[in-house]
């Protein structure tokens, strides 16, 4: 496999280079199965400043209120036709999204019994509510260090569907690569097709956030490309100003290893349900 230096690293597909600090844009295509996203972080969770001083996002509980611009502890985002009731808890501001039944249901229960699931599969009961799961919310503020020499990165939008037909379609579905605005896919493009090894996208909420994630193909696993691809991802994306930001199920503890290896930190959950249309 040939590895470039820093400089060559990222091509769009068509042959010539991209500098790392460009926007790069792929064309949205449409999801071949639905993926639920978070409500783009509540809405990018109402932040566009850390706290002065803080070092780590979130870090100083104090400023907890002004991280999300409110000086209350809990915000209630009411929607009538949503199709999920979602709580999130983000540098301890808990977050209530759901229909006007869903958000009265809550407003006497503890951000912890909100963070249940089963809480939340008890309160939509009547109206439908289905499993979806729970999910903690990273942050990364810190630059992420990038190896000198990487394989070859491509913005193309067909190596992101290739990526993702070579992966299961619940992985595939999970991320939503090919939906993404921003990928970076790394390949192998040693034999006559390039082959896909792992790809990391991102699409910008609220004009603040970098929303992230990550998929890898099968046989190229535990070798450091999902890493690599996030960092190129995040450095993007933190040129660009952007606070990249990273959601993993509870469960996926290869996801939350990733995060972490590339310098996230844990801010938050996410616990949401289906409800019935």
């Amino acid at each position: 496999m040939a590895r470039r230096p820093v400089e060559d690293r990222l091509t769009d597909g068509r042959s010539h280079r991209i500098r790392l600090r460009s926007s790069v844009q792929s064309p949205r295509r449409i999801n071949r199965r639905r993926r639920l996203a978070p409500i783009d972080s509540v809405h990018a969770a109402e932040s566009r400043h850390r706290p002065e001083g803080s070092n780590d996002l979130g870090a100083d509980p104090r400023s907890t209120p002004r991280i999300l611009g409110r000086e209350s502890t809990r915000i209630y985002r009411e929607k009538s036709d949503s199709s999920v009731l979602m709580f999130v808890s983000l540098f301890g501001v808990g977050v209530v999204f759901g229909p006007k039944w869903a958000i009265e249901g809550a407003r006497d229960l503890a951000d912890q019994e909100l963070a249940s699931h089963a809480k939340l599969l008890e309160i939509s009961a009547p109206h439908g509510g289905q499993p979806l799961g729970e999910a903690g919310l990273y942050f990364c503020d810190t630059v992420p260090s990038v190896p000198d020499l990487v394989p070859t990165v491509s913005s193309d939008p067909e190596h992101a569907f290739s990526l993702e037909r070579a992966c299961s379609q619940d992985d595939a579905a999970e991320v939503g690569l090919s939906e993404m605005k921003n990928t970076f896919v790394l390949l192998d493009d040693d034999g006559p097709t390039p082959l896909p090894l792992a790809g990391c996208g991102y699409d910008i909420w609220e004009d603040s956030l970098a929303h992230m994630g990550v998929l890898t193909a099968p046989g190229q696993r535990q070798q450091g490309h999902a890493a690599t691809a996030v960092s190129i991802a995040a450095g993007q994306a933190m040129a660009l100003g952007l606070v990249p930001q990273w959601r993993a199920r509870t469960d996926n503890t290869a996801s939350i290893r990733t995060a972490l290896r590339a310098g996230f930190k844990h801010a938050g959950t996410q616990t949401t349900v289906l409800l019935n249309a």
